[in-house]
């Protein structure tokens, strides 16, 4: 997962936890770096990292998917885009022969959810905000 962040104070960091039910359970939290007053693209988990858990394709709907973030530290905390690769494993061939091969499937979320602060129509809300902003500074500098 990537996401590009930054904080109004180079302290804290942005723990982020994945739900597979629609948000009733999470896996354990991985962190970002510690937050600086730039933009930075950071990487949390990769493609060997299974959050903890055994996913099936339906965990991945639309309603059950979903993606908690929590500051920590002092300042506020700003995220300005998350992109998710799911890599799936597919076995193949006969002992010996065989072998995985990782296909990742990207995905863009539109609504993320907050921790215990806040609300998924609040955070999926300024999300959006934040990236018409971007996406309209981009149309409009060229």
């Amino acid at each position: 997962m990537k996401l590009e962040i930054s904080g109004t104070q180079a302290v804290g960091d942005i723990q982020v936890e994945l739900s597979w039910d629609g948000g009733s359970s999470v896996t354990s939290a991985e962190a970002t770096p510690t937050l600086t007053t730039t933009d930075a693209v950071v990487t949390v988990g990769g493609p060997a990292n299974t959050w903890g858990r055994t996913w099936e394709p339906a965990n991945f709907s639309d309603a059950n998917f979903k993606v908690r973030v929590t500051a920590n530290g002092a300042g506020t905390a700003q995220i300005d885009a998350i992109q998710v690769n799911v890599h799936d494993i597919a076995g193949g061939g006969t002992p010996g022969g065989g072998g995985e091969a990782l296909g990742p499937q990207t995905r863009y979320l539109a609504s993320v959810y907050a921790g215990s602060t806040g609300s998924l129509q609040e955070a999926g809300a300024m999300f959006l905000k934040r990236f018409v902003e971007k996406l309209n500074y981009v149309l409009f500098s060229f």
